[in-house]
């Protein structure tokens, strides 16, 4: 997804670029071609604003979600090891040594 986020900004990039405003005047344009030109561009800069906003917004959720499950998945693991320490190995201790005894 962060990849097509980035393709998406550099396509825009190359539009923006290819279509700037003293090349439009350069080729003769009229006023009307060069207003159109600059809604285009101010319609491209919002979308960039927003798609760097959502791109920002997108890594903090990931990031999140990363660290909750490094953080749960450490915490289930001490858990297993607590478990495994000192419930069951204790048990299937005592159980051996009556096992023996009897």
């Amino acid at each position: 997804m962060l990849l097509l986020v980035l393709f998406i900004l550099l396509y825009m990039y190359e539009a923006n670029y290819r279509n700037s405003y003293s090349t439009l005047v350069f080729y003769g344009y009229d006023e009307k071609d060069i207003m159109k030109f600059r809604k285009k561009t101010y319609a491209i800069a919002n979308f960039k604003r927003f798609s760097i906003i959502i791109l920002a917004i997108d890594m903090g959720i990931l990031w999140v979600l990363a660290r909750s499950f490094l953080i749960t998945s450490i915490i289930g693991m001490a858990t297993i090891f607590y478990i495994i320490a000192y419930i069951v190995i204790p048990k299937a201790v005592k159980y051996s040594i009556r096992k023996v005894t009897l």
